[in-house]
């Protein structure tokens, strides 16, 4: 039997690493499935467009780009960007899913004007999986949002919204009955923000009527990496303190990579050890259980269509990561039980 054809729309013009290498990269992912096509959001002037050769990859052209520092007001005056057409393909139906390597305030419009909520919802999070220990597990945890919302514009019905249909994408993934928490400045009821205390009494109320997951309460900052298999696969927040996390997380890694090598490099006997521990394929195994490249970038949750906001720096491994979760998720037809669970959440 053959599969049913998926189609992708990419943005040509946001990643760092220019065009040529996006088309590369994507055409490797193409060897992967013979279901899948391509279409690219992106100025056909542009050289690498131009000589593209490969049947199952098209274009349809747009004139501008989003830059990676612009301003929302400077996004906003770009009607014609790759990154609002490559939004408008998947709205409209004709594409599966959609990728785009922009800016995630330009991103983030894009998504909103062009793409239609579940149950009408108010506000998509932003979900990124982050490598985690749970006991013994290597595994990830999902951590929303992480920047499609900010703190004064997010109310504690969003977070518990934010819960629900991360905690479908959780299922999806194959996570049974997954944990969700509240990231908070503690454990204690009384603990947190009028929205993080509310939101906890709402996920409380919840839960009574979905035994799908387990609520776990609030979860402090130091859980989200580490900690026993109780601690949650799915930490909620609004999108101001999740962007904070994020960032910090990325420099954490970079601390935690430069604080390795200098340890190594003290004298001659480390020396030996590092080389050593390379040798065994140590420092190899380390970087691929911390390595975000294999999660593919952002995913915008809540959409009748899914959509993901990749790195502007990412690589071919990234990129092609990227695609395997749209064609992942694409695959996904049935948005029956997210509604569902939404209208639960509305009667609270």
């Amino acid at each position: 039997m053959s599969l049913e054809n998926k189609l992708i729309a990419v943005d040509a013009m946001t990643l760092e690493a220019g065009t040529k290498y996006l088309v590369d990269s994507l055409s490797a992912c193409l060897d992967k499935y013979d279901n899948l096509r391509i279409v690219l959001a992106g100025n056909k002037k542009n050289k690498e467009l131009r000589s593209l050769k490969n049947e199952r990859i098209s274009i349809e052209h747009s004139s501008e780009i989003v830059g990676s520092e612009d301003s929302i007001r400077t996004v906003l005056k770009k009607k014609d960007s790759s990154t609002l057409l490559t939004a408008k393909i998947v709205g409209e139906g004709r594409a599966d899913a959609g990728i785009s390597f922009g800016n995630t305030k330009g991103v983030a419009y894009a998504v909103y004007r062009h793409l239609n909520p579940l149950n009408n919802l108010k506000k998509m999070p932003l979900a990124v999986k982050i490598p985690v220990i749970r006991g013994e597990k290597s595994t990830y945890a999902l951590i929303l949002d992480v920047g499609s919302t900010g703190f004064d514009d997010c109310e504690s019905k969003n977070l518990l919204e934010f819960g629900i249909v991360a905690k479908n994408y959780a299922l999806r993934e194959g996570i049974a009955c997954p944990k969700i928490g509240i990231l908070n400045n503690g454990k204690e009821p009384k603990k947190g923000t009028e929205m993080t205390r509310n939101a906890d009494r709402l996920f409380r109320e919840y839960s009574k009527k979905d035994n799908s997951f387990t609520y776990t309460g609030f979860a402090e900052g130091r859980e989200i990496f580490y900690g026993n298999e109780s601690c949650p696969d799915v930490i909620v927040t609004d999108g101001f303190s999740g962007n904070i996390c994020l960032k910090m997380m990325e420099g954490e890694a970079l601390l935690f990579k430069k604080a390795i090598e200098d340890s190594f490099n003290k004298n001659i006997l480390t020396r030996i050890v590092g080389a050593a521990a390379k040798y065994l394929g140590i420092f190899d195994d380390l970087k691929n259980r911390l390595n975000p490249d294999q999660y593919g970038g952002a995913y915008f949750l809540g959409l009748e269509k899914p959509f993901i906001k990749g790195h502007g720096a990412a690589n071919k491994k990234a990129i092609c990561t990227a695609v395997d979760a749209a064609y992942r998720a694409a695959s996904y037809k049935n948005n029956d039980n997210i509604i569902s669970d939404l209208e639960k959440a509305d009667i609270l």
